[in-house]
């Protein structure tokens, strides 16, 4: 079985969390980036 990376999930309702973070957010489908 090939290595995988740790996939973390991170919730906020605080919305300069949101901003703060918005570069750095990638959406995944099937280990791929779609988005």
């Amino acid at each position: 079985m090939a290595e995988r990376s740790p996939t973390y999930v991170f919730v906020s309702h605080d919305f300069d969390n949101v901003l703060a973070l918005a570069d750095y957010v990638a959406v995944m489908k099937a280990g791929r980036i779609v988005q």
